[in-house]
Order: C-alpha cells, then sequence, then structure tokens
C-alpha cells in the first residue's frame, strides 16, 4: 500500500545545489585540520562540548556501545576496519582496531551484539563486545550489496533481533533476520535504502522496521506481527533529500530532510500529519530522546553544508533551539545514556575532519 501525506507547514529555507563531492571536500586538505571556533555556552545552554578524538581514517558510521565506559565503534569504508574508542569522560582513548568486512557502510549496536554491512563483500557480519574486544560471531552473504542495518530487542525477549537493507533500485530488499542470529527471514521489496531501524509506529509494544529511500523520498514501515513480519506499507514523503530517521517516541517518526526534520504521526493509519521544523540544509543523521530526563522528547541534528549540531528540546509546540559547530563534515549522530553520570551526552561523527566529538548534557 503507498500512502501519500501532506505536512501542515511549509519550510522557511532550501538550499539547493548540493554537490555530491561536498563530503570528499576537505579529505587531506591542511585546512580541514582547523577545529571549529569554540563557544561560551550560555546559562541556558542544554549541551557543552567537553571533546573531540582524532581519528586514524575518516569513518563512514558509528555505533554506541553501553558499556562502562561507553564504546564508540567507528567503521572506515576506506580503510575497511572498525576502530573502537573509549568514551570515558575526560579521557576519550582508542580501544582496538580490526579488520572488517570489505567496504563497511553501516553499523548498528544493541545491547553487546553489533552488526556491520559489507558493502563492497556483498555481507553482513554479527559480532559481540566481549572482555573489551570484538568477537565476530558470523557472516552471511546477501543477494547484493547491504546499504544499512538495524538492531534492537524488537519483541521485548532480551535477545537482539537484526535486519538489513540489501541492493540498489528494483532488486533492493529489506531482510529481517533471526532473533539472536543472521538467519534470513522473508524479504520485503523497497527501493534502495539509506536508513533502517526499528520502532514502534503501531503503539503496540513491538518494534517494526522503518526503511528510508533518499532517491525516492518515501518510507517503507513493515509491522510486525507475532514472531514475523507482514506486508509494507510506503509512504512518500513532502521533502527534498531525506537522508536519515528516528523513532520518535511510539508511532512517531522523525525525518532529516534537506532544510528540516519531518515529524510523521501514525505512519501506518489512513491520514498520517506531518509537522515540519526548520533546520540547517542537508541534514544526515537525527536522533530523538529525552535528553535532559524532563519527559519531553528532544530532537538533534548534523548537517554536513553548515557543519553544525542543532538540538531542539522541551514540548513539541515550544520546542527551544540550540546551534554547536563541529568539526567539519558531521553525517552521523548517536545518543550516549550513561556517558557521566547516566546523563545524556550526543556524540557526533564528522568525516571531512576525521573527529569524534563529544557533547556532555
Amino acid at each position: 500500500m503507498v500512502v501519500s501525506i501532506e505536512r501542515s507547514s511549509r519550510r522557511a529555507r532550501r538550499f539547493r545545489g548540493i554537490a555530491a563531492a561536498a563530503l570528499l571536500a576537505c579529505v587531506a586538505v591542511p585546512a580541514c585540520d582547523d577545529e571549529p571556533d569554540p563557544i561560551d555556552p550560555g546559562d541556558d545552554d542544554p549541551f557543552v562540548l567537553a571533546e573531540t578524538f582524532p581519528l586514524d581514517a575518516p569513518g563512514r558510521a558509528f555505533a554506541i556501545v553501553e558499556d562502562a565506559p561507553p564504546i564508540a565503534l567507528v567503521a572506515s569504508e576506506f580503510h575497511s576496519d572498525i576502530a573502537g574508542i573509549s568514551l570515558k569522560p575526560g579521557s576519550l582513548a582508542s580501544l582496538f582496531e580490526l579488520e572488517a568486512p570489505k567496504g563497511p557502510r553501516a553499523i548498528c549496536a544493541s545491547s553487546r551484539d553489533v552488526l556491520v554491512a559489507g558493502t563492497s563483500s556483498a555481507s553482513v557480519v554479527r559480532y559481540e563486545l566481549e572482555d573489551g574486544d570484538l568477537v565476530e560471531r558470523e557472516t552471511v552473504e546477501v543477494d547484493g550489496p547491504p546499504t544499512a542495518v538495524a538492531c534492537a530487542d524488537a519483541d521485548g525477549d532480551g535477545v537482539t533481533d537484526f535486519a538489513a537493507a540489501v541492493g540498489f533500485e528494483e532488486e533492493a530488499t529489506i531482510i529481517p533476520f533471526g532473533s539472536g542470529s543472521l538467519a534470513p527471514g522473508d524479504g520485503v521489496p523497497f527501493a534502495s535504502a539509506s536508513s533502517l531501524r526499528f520502532a514502534d509506529v503501531d503503539d503496540d509494544g513491538d518494534l517494526d522496521l522503518v526503511a528510508l529511500a533518499t532517491a525516492q523520498t518515501s518510507l517503507a514501515i513493515v509491522v510486525r506481527e507475532g514472531a514475523g513480519y507482514g506486508e509494507s506499507t510506503t509512504l512518500d514523503l513532502p521533502c527534498e533529500a531525506p537522508r536519515a530517521t528516528a523513532a520518535m517516541g511510539s508511532a512517531t517518526i522523525a525525518v532529516a530532510c534537506d532544510g528540516e526534520i519531518l515529524l510523521v504521526e501514525n505512519p501506518i493509519s489512513d491520514a498520517p500529519t506531518v509537522t515540519s521544523i526548520e533546520a540547517q540544509p542537508a541534514l544526515y543523521d537525527v536522533v530523538a530522546d529525552d535528553f535532559d530526563g524532563d519527559g519531553n522528547l528532544d530532537l538533534a541534528a548534523v548537517g554536513i553544508i553548515e557543519h553544525e549540531l542543532e538540538v531542539w528540546m522541551g514540548p513539541t509546540a515550544q520546542l527551544q533551539h540550540y546551534e554547536y559547530p563541529v568539526a567539519r563534515g558531521p553525517i552521523a549522530l548517536a545518543i550516549s545514556r550513561s556517558q557521566s553520570n547516566e546523563d545524556s551526552a550526543l556524540i557526533v561523527l564528522s568525516f571531512e575532519q576525521a573527529r569524534l566529538s563529544v557533547f556532555e548534557h
């Protein structure tokens, strides 16, 4: 089923003509070693830049394992390796580096389980964090390059569930794997996905699959039914260049687009509603969570043109907006819940300057 949706407001600013080479513009250019100008946090600023960590190679994607302390796993598509970085407050440090499947384009983590997409090797590899190291547990070859992966305990049984988006254009599918293993389930046809995640879109307590196709500006939602998944629902999005999604509580999906974030409510209903939040151009990632424990879901996003972390906090109808400069080329964003005294921290991965930046609440 295909559903078209209209948003309730138009975005206030628009950016055109984004060059595909923007991500690569500063690699190996001396000027890109410059850090962003520091800003003095105001009394009302919820986050402060605590630390930055230089990486040996530009990272394409990363995930956070909530160990003690948390560990950032950074996948380098150029070097085909995974670097483990300790996020211990005040002393970020390299823990390990291991060979990854060729062309690691996506990575996810849930509990101590990790899934990596080897795009060039057409394989998906499952790891487990054990005694501070990543141990390879299982490798599965798939019928095309995996473009996105997802990890979560989808049914609350304490075991991680896995999924991958595989292939390009007409040959692309979403593959749900078995619980705790990479035993493939029935594939669901969908356009090439740039983002895949578990989210509760029907408010039943189980996590469903949400895939995003940037070229087609559409979402595919595959609802969990018992131990398996049903048919998919496709939604055409009223925005340009959608890049990433985040679960905004139950039954709402946040979509990072060019110049705005869309909040898609009740996405599998007959009449989904959309709210547009103005943002910087060329957003590349978005996260949603209760950053400060006040009971309201907050948002954060990064963009590769203005090189900023944007944060929106408070009730949706009264959001407070904050901007923070980051190292050039921010392409991925994650939240760590146990970074410091169980408070939240936002972790930014910058491609051009090969940096991790930690913003503490």
